[in-house]
């Protein structure tokens, strides 16, 4: 979880969030308030929740998501070093 601050309205208003990465992915999610009453945080306009790996995701990923599939990101990483460790072992 980490913290961001950004101007936006061509520098006339400063927007601070806290963001968080997509599970899915290494894309950072800007995490908006949600007004006063509502016991919630809004992932992105059009984010998304994987109820497998338990995280936020993007929008790109949470469509994705509607497959069913669920590829965390480190999932992958590990899948590419595997494939890198194979690779170097048969000499290629």
């Amino acid at each position: 979880m980490g913290y961001a601050r950004q101007w936006i309205d061509g520098y006339r208003t400063k927007l601070e969030t806290d963001t968080t990465r997509c599970r899915h992915c290494p894309r950072i999610i800007f995490i908006h308030r949600v007004p006063e009453g509502v016991d919630s945080n809004v992932f992105g306009k059009d984010g998304g929740f994987c109820n497998k790996c338990f995280g936020p995701l993007c929008g790109p990923c949470g469509k994705r998501l509607m497959t069913g599939v669920c590829e965390p990101y480190k999932k992958k990483i590990d899948l590419a070093l595997d494939a890198m460790r194979l690779r170097a072992s048969i000499g290629e």
